[in-house]
């Protein structure tokens, strides 16, 4: 007899095969899990320990800090405390493969397109001074995994690198020499910087800068603690981009934030000073970008002064005009001014780019920059009664008036931006300076391109120059009681032009420092609140740029002359009179008056155009190099990033 199984019995047969497949699954998948986890945790390890000996050996290749201290280190020795620095974290020799390259962290361009918000890694040759940097890349096998088959490949290898650096870190600042300025010239480039564009009530109270007040801005440092402070932000805030870019605080708030920030540390005449002058200036709404005021802001030696007061006071104003609207600033100079021969000056200042202060920095990335900017002056000169007088006798008999108009002269500079850079730093060492860092600087003097020509209008307007030929005056010669006129001109062919200044300079070492108690903090003398030194700060380039530039521009300026009838005699009745007797003597009346002003001492130069930009912080052909402080931070981490020769490594 046939026997059947019940299909219920037959459907457990098949669940088994089911249930057994799924627990391979199951199985399968909890290894990929364990597995997973194993190389998580085995990656995380290899990445703290290439993180610990890069920070180890930064202190030795940077040669700030341990036994090397004031040399950087071979590759070799760096290479060396790598491998202790895994010893001393139970790794032994040959479980890991080890990788170290020195150079230096650098810049790198962001997604967005922005530099300087994340750094690199560049490697650089043994004899490089640069060398503060180092990068450890690791690298060892995987764990096996539990089933090689399935849950991956068991040859698989682990790598990881990390960037520390240590670098010996300056701040420098690039500006004129400030201390031979007269103080009502002073005060109107303050006053036009920081009152509102047109107020002229407000220059005229600007608070006069006696020579107590401008040495006091001058000797007076401010800190990156005393600047966070006075706008209401963080030293973290002022290293933040982003911070920086919206934050833009009317100037007068920041001066009398400066004068709550420095109460105590500085004169109190000092800080009285700032207060009248917030007072005075608080009508100009507009903001200050801080952006382009600060250079590279770290938390390092926040408490060390960054830049002197005075700096700072005129970059704040700079920095709130930089690009106005493309309308140049009336300068008030009043009675500050007084040129022989001269019946109207106006000068005005257009703020291109404002300066920016360096910050703490490693050698090679650190700089500092003065404004670049734009001085337009349009004169009337008024001293032609000889040439007059010499007309009138010439036409004695023929009963003439002659009346002369002011010569309408325009001068415009456009000034690059002077630079300052920190080329080298050697870190403190015994064998050496006596245990004090040494700072190699260089500087590039501004340059700058003059123009001379004439205007029309009325100078207080800012006129252009007139690009073609130009009348630079006229001269009307009535005769025999207005019966018959003629005029007479002295022509400029067309604005002349040439350069001046520029000009790379190595400076001196700066050798000469006072090291802050208990921290590896080095305030450089001659820095702001500290004593004087013979070479800090340093000047470079010549004053005598600008006057011999001008000398120049006189000796090729294309005179002629003219007269309205073009007629060659001009003849009353029977009496007849060659032009060229009015002609010649009207030529040679306009260059005895441009000579001295154009190119002698006491003439343009000397009188408004050195003094106006010394004023500005900008000096044609020169500039004057401050470093303030040097600073060995604790060795920190840059990046992770592993190397791209090392992510093909199989």
């Amino acid at each position: 007899m046939r026997q059947f199984i019940s299909v219920p019995s037959r459907q457990r047969g098949f669940v088994a095969v089911f249930a057994a497949i799924a627990m391979i699954a199951m199985l399968s998948a909890l290894a990929l899990a364990i597995d997973v986890g194993r190389l998580y945790t085995a990656q995380r390890d290899i990445q703290k320990l290439a993180d610990i000996a890069a920070l180890d050996a930064a202190r030795v290749a940077s040669g700030c800090s341990g036994p090397y201290a004031g040399q950087p280190a071979s590759a070799g020795v760096t290479s060396a405390e790598v491998i202790a620095s895994l010893q001393r974290n139970g790794v032994a020799d040959d479980q890991m493969t080890v990788r170290t390259e020195l150079g230096r962290r650098l810049p790198v361009t962001g997604i967005d397109g922005q530099t300087g918000a994340l750094l690199g890694f560049e490697p650089l040759p043994e004899t490089s001074p640069l060398r503060s940097a180092v990068r450890v890349t690791l690298s060892r096998a995987a764990p096996r995994r539990i089933i090689p088959g399935i849950t991956g490949d068991s040859d698989l290898r682990l790598v990881a690198s990390a960037v520390a650096a240590q670098p010996a870190m300056a701040e420098l600042s690039i500006g004129s020499d400030t201390l031979s300025l007269h103080g009502g010239l002073l005060n109107s480039v303050i006053g036009g910087l920081l009152c509102p564009v047109g107020d002229s009530s407000c220059q005229s109270q600007v608070i006069a800068l006696d020579v107590a007040g401008s040495s006091g801005l001058l000797t007076a440092g401010v800190t990156l603690e005393q600047l966070a402070t006075a706008v209401d932000l963080t030293v973290q805030d002022l290293a933040n981009p982003l911070v920086l870019e919206v934050q833009a605080p009317v100037a007068s708030e920041v001066l009398n934030g400066l004068a709550g920030a420095l109460s105590g540390t500085v004169n109190s005449s000092v800080t009285t000073l700032l207060s009248n002058l917030a007072q005075v200036t608080q009508g100009n709404t507009a903001g200050v970008p801080l952006g382009q005021l600060l250079g590279t802001v770290t938390d390092v030696a926040s408490n060390v002064p960054f830049v002197s007061l005075m700096d700072l006071v005129i970059g704040l104003g700079q920095a709130a005009q930089a690009g106005s609207g493309g309308s140049p600033i009336a300068l008030n100079l009043g009675n500050v001014v007084n040129i022989p021969n001269v019946a109207e000056l106006h000068a005005f200042v257009k703020i291109i780019e404002p300066p920016q202060f360096s910050g703490m920095g490693p050698a090679g990335q650190t700089s500092a920059s003065t404004a670049q900017v734009q001085v337009q002056l349009r004169l009337l000169v008024d001293a032609l009664s000889s040439t007059t007088n010499t007309l009138n006798g010439v036409l004695a008999l023929l009963g003439t008036s002659v009346n002369v108009s002011p010569i309408k002269l325009g001068v415009d500079v456009d000034v690059a931006k002077a630079e300052a850079f920190l080329d080298a730093l050697q870190c403190p060492s015994e064998a050496r300076n006596n245990g004090l860092p040494v700072a190699t600087l260089s500087a590039r003097a501004a340059a700058a391109e003059i123009t001379l020509g004439s205007y029309s209008g009325n100078g207080a307007s800012a006129p252009p120059l007139i690009p073609g030929t130009a009348a630079l005056l006229s001269a009307d010669v009535q005769v025999v009681w207005g019966l018959v006129s003629t005029k007479l001109f002295v022509n400029l062919a067309a604005p002349v032009s040439a350069p001046a200044g520029g000009g790379l300079q190595v400076l001196d070492d700066v050798i000469d420092y006072e090291q802050v108690e208990e921290a590896l903090t080095y305030i450089a003398d001659g820095a702001p609140d500290a004593p004087p030194s013979n070479s800090n700060p340093q000047r470079i380039g010549s004053s005598h740029v600008l006057s011999n530039a001008m000398a120049g521009l006189f000796g090729s300026l294309s005179l002629s002359t003219s007269s309205s009838t073009g007629s060659s005699q001009l003849c009353v009745l029977l009496t007849c009179v060659s032009l060229s007797s009015l002609l010649d003597p009207l030529l040679a009346g306009v260059n005895a008056v441009l000579g001295p002003l154009l190119t002698s001492a006491g003439g343009l130069v000397d009188s408004v155009l050195d003094p106006l930009l010394n004023a500005l912080g900008v000096q044609v052909g020169g500039a004057t190099v401050t470093l303030h402080a040097v600073e060995i931070p604790q060795p920190k981490m840059v990046t992770t990033d592993v190397a791209v020769a090392e992510t093909e490594t199989p």
